[in-house]
């Protein structure tokens, strides 16, 4: 074989390796692997929860994006437990420690049925939260209405502590599947720009105001 024709050979075997590659399309690629931190803001995660996540979607799979690759801590609920939440905490200059809270809920057969980004539903905005409760489990005692906070002593240049009013509906804080809260936190996980005040209407086990212990990310990017 002379030389020319080698090069027309090694030639040839290259564009067909480019049209195979070429011929996988594009939605067969595997997704990369998911970061809390490469997440800015509320409308991002919920976006990219639309694009990633169905009814059809295991827990397996759930759990595998949020706990293997993104190194959340899973919780499964005391009472519920076709209800988890895996829970992300990053440090943002010691400004602000922001909480990502996603919680889900499972059907029997393991498939999901509805997922929350900081208690509020993604797949269907309207769904009823069935860890919320009613207006009736306070109806016979009347309910409890507190202002708490939530410290985060590692936001020492900022905002340490975080308030929110608690409605008890036993007016027992001991027991506290029946309580649910109102309070409000930023929409980007960035301290340059912290974006909007959002409003949260939600339980507090689904919230950014939730007791449980995550370990602390530092922010990745520069600080102010």
């Amino acid at each position: 074989m002379t030389g020319r024709s080698r090069l027309a050979r090694l030639a040839g075997l290259a564009l067909m390796g480019a049209a195979s590659a070429a011929a996988i399309p594009a939605s067969a690629k595997e997704p990369s692997a998911f970061r809390y931190d490469a997440v800015v803001s509320l409308d991002d995660m919920r976006d990219l929860i639309r694009s990633e996540l169905n009814r059809s979607s295991s827990r397996d799979e759930v759990r595998r994006r949020f706990v293997t690759e993104g190194h959340a801590t899973l919780i499964v609920h005391r009472t519920a437990p076709d209800s988890e939440k895996y829970i992300y905490d990053i440090n943002l200059c010691d400004l602000y420690v922001w909480r990502w809270n996603i919680s889900a809920d499972y059907a029997p057969s393991g498939r999901l049925r509805e997922i929350y980004v900081n208690g509020e539903p993604v797949l269907d905005p309207a769904a009823v939260d069935p860890l919320m409760p009613t207006s009736a489990d306070g109806a016979k005692t009347g309910a409890g209405v507190y202002k708490m906070a939530r410290p985060r002593p590692e936001a020492s240049k900022g905002e340490n502590s975080l308030g929110y009013v608690l409605i008890d509906a036993d007016a027992d804080r001991r027991t506290t599947d029946d309580q649910m809260l109102v309070g409000a936190g930023p929409t980007r996980a960035d301290p340059h720009d912290f974006g909007k005040l959002h409003a949260y209407n939600t339980v507090p086990w689904r919230s950014i105001f939730d007791d449980d212990i995550a370990p602390m990310t530092a922010f990745r990017g520069r600080c102010p």
